[in-house]
């Protein structure tokens, strides 16, 4: 697949389309094969979609990183269906298969939006009636971020790969028997 993003030499601006980075690959890589409907929040360039090469829906509050993933899907053949949204809000309700999300990172003062989020960005996620019902839904974020995963009544499994505080990938699967797990895993 292709992927569009703004130059690597581009000032640091709110609307800025993020090149990807690590963590972009953790998530990718973290994904199960999708069957059905496929939510990306806060997609930025689309990067998961594209990354595996499967049609998806995209969600994000910048209206640019809206078109540069939009030109990636066309570049690489790739169907994005894209939702100007905040978290779930603004995406047409459906029975989503999979809903992912690279998050942003938590309370970094000053950082623009694809940088930097509040922990409101993650209470939103975690209480959408559209992600409470879906099949699984996979989020890379700070580990701090991810902690109230734990107190959802579904399976919920953790897999932290940096030192505390860090970055864990979480699978929540709603609705599915109620445990919590949670691992860490040096980085290979």
């Amino acid at each position: 697949s292709r992927l569009a993003w703004d130059r690597l030499d581009a000032p640091p601006a709110a609307d800025l389309v993020c090149w990807p980075d690590d963590s972009s690959y953790h998530l990718a890589k973290s994904l199960p094969p999708v069957s059905g409907d496929w939510l990306d929040v806060a997609c930025g360039s689309a990067f998961a979609p594209l990354f595996v090469h499967h049609a998806a829906c995209i969600a994000d509050l910048n209206d640019q990183a809206l078109a540069r993933a939009g030109l990636g899907g066309l570049l690489s053949d790739v169907p994005l269906e894209p939702y100007r949204a905040d978290v779930m809000a603004g995406v047409p309700e459906r029975a989503w298969d999979l809903v992912s999300c690279n998050a942003p990172i938590p309370d970094e003062p000053g950082a623009p939006i694809w940088r930097s989020t509040t922990f409101g960005f993650f209470e939103r996620l975690y209480n959408s009636p559209q992600a409470a019902s879906a099949r699984l839904v996979v989020i890379h974020a700070a580990e701090r971020a991810l902690a109230p995963l734990a107190d959802l009544p579904d399976e919920k499994v953790v897999v932290a790969y940096t030192p505390e505080p860090g970055f864990a990938v979480a699978g929540w699967a709603p609705g599915g028997t109620s445990r919590y797990l949670t691992a860490r895993r040096p980085l290979s």
